[in-house]
This record gives C-alpha cells, structure tokens and sequence, in this order.
C-alpha cells in the first residue's frame, strides 16, 4: 500500500461521520505514524508503506471511526499556539478555554508577580500556557488525578516551564497559601446529559465532565472554598457553559464576589466569568 491509497481508504472509511474530516485526518494519522511531517504525506503519494506501517493505519483509521478522538491518536492538540500532549489519561483542551486564557491574561496585567492557582489541571494546558503568557507568574495547577498529573509533568517538560507547579489535590484539600487568582474550568455537564454527548467524548474521562444534578456543583464547592485562599482583592475565573452564566454569577454573588462580568465566546455564547472578593 503506498500513501495515495492508504489516503483513499481512510478518506473512504471515516466518510460516514458526523464528527470526523475524512480528508485531513487521514493525513494527520499517517504523517503521525510516519514520524514526518505533513508535507511528507502530499509530496510522495507514491511512497510505498511498510507492513507495521500499513496494519497500524488501518487500526486506527477503525478507532477513529468508531469514535476515538484524533488528538488521542495522534497524541496532540494544539491550544493557544501550542501543541500539547495528550492521552486518555486527561481531558483534551477546547477551544473554547481559550477565551479563559486570554481573560485572565488581561486580568494579570494589573498584578505585580501574580500568584495563580488552577483547580482541576488536566492535562496542564491552561496553567502552562498561564506561566508562558503572564510574565513574573508563580502558578500551581492541582488535580484529584494522579494519572492526568502525569500528563501535565509531560508537558512541564516538552514546554520546559519552570514556573508551574503540579499537586495532588482534591479541590482545595491539599492546597496551601494565598493566590491572587484562582482559575477553574470545572466539569459543568449535568449528569443526566453525559449519556447524550457525541461519541468522541465518551472516551474522555467522565470525571472531568460530570458537573452533578444540575451542573453547578463544582461551582458552588469551588467558590464557597476558595475565599480561604484569597490574597485582598482576589479574583476567580470560571469558564462555564453556554447557558449557565445566571446560575454562575448568583452563585458568586450569594459569596461576596463583587464586580462580576461576564464574557462571550466568538459565537456570542456566555463562555467565561469573574468576580473580586469582597471584604478579604
């Protein structure tokens, strides 16, 4: 099998679903298993693929139809201009969160050598690419997985950050100090709605997803906490979902937060809030 026809066979196999670009993934799974870039897979359509090679493709074009995420496959996603590593062990970073970076980047501008704290790290993507983007920042990302810990140290050193740190917490249990900023992107799915997620998403960790009856739990827990780790004038950060930024700022507000904002997405959907404690 040389690369025109492996490109065909994938196009053909992944044509039928919803959540999959046929053409451009069949690309990426190749030039991934080829260890060459891109380009490679345009410029040497005839290039003939050995045995392990061509069996290998095949598996995986089947995964990937029956629902694995490709960035599981080709173990990387690209976030804020960077490409992250990733596997089943954590949650793979979205776009969307990409609104809370740059929402908390503006908000850090005003704090000399911010001390920031991520509750629920995952894969290290957004307490990462916080210390690369907020000079003079001390952040430590926790998690109550110790698997997805294993990915953010991976990513510590692919990126070679020496400003973040990583701990095994559940929420606050084993979090000391006061931080200027506590940032969170919580699991915010309601329980009853995981069973309706697109296919692609059962693969990921249902503990990163699983937001309670109605969503809001992490929310409350996390706000209710987080006043005891509070430097004066300290801010929270959520990303929320689409439809929870009522829910969201009630929440904060029956907590003290003042000056509550939130901010849309680039689809004009409610994607991130943040409020200041008040009377720390």
């Amino acid at each position: 099998m040389v690369i025109k026809e492996a490109l065909i066979y994938g196009e053909k196999n992944l044509s039928n679903n919803l959540y999959t670009d046929p053409k451009n993934e069949s690309r990426k799974i190749l030039s991934f298993l080829l260890n060459e870039d891109l380009s490679f897979v345009y410029i040497y359509p005839e290039f003939e693929l050995d045995e392990n090679i061509r069996d290998k493709y095949i598996e995986i074009i089947e995964k990937r139809k029956n629902g694995l995420p490709l960035e599981y496959i080709i173990q990387e996603k690209n976030f804020y201009g960077r490409d992250f590593f990733v596997d089943e062990r954590a949650l793979i970073p979205r776009w969307d969160t990409e609104n809370l970076i740059s929402q908390v980047v503006h908000i850090a501008k005003s704090i000399s050598s911010p001390k920031i704290l991520e509750i629920g790290a995952g894969s290290g993507a957004i307490s990462l690419t916080l210390g690369m983007e907020i000079e003079g920042s001390s952040i430590l990302g926790v998690d109550i997985s110790r698997e997805a810990l294993e990915v953010c140290e991976i990513n510590k050193r692919i990126h070679q950050v020496e400003n973040v740190f990583f701990e095994y917490s559940d929420l606050f249990s084993n979090v000391e100090g006061k931080y200027d900023i506590i940032v969170s992107n919580p699991p915010y799915i309601k329980t009853k709605d995981l069973m309706d997620l697109q296919v692609e998403v059962t693969h990921e960790p249902s503990g990163a997803l699983d937001g309670g009856e109605d969503g809001l739990c992490y929310y409350r827990q996390i706000t209710k906490e987080s006043i005891n780790f509070m430097n004066p004038n300290g801010i929270l950060a959520f990303e929320i979902g689409y439809d929870q930024g009522n829910a969201v700022k009630e929440i904060l507000e029956e907590n003290k937060f003042i000056n509550i904002e939130i901010k849309k997405d680039l689809q004009g959907l409610d994607r991130v809030i943040w409020g200041v404690k008040e009377g720390i």
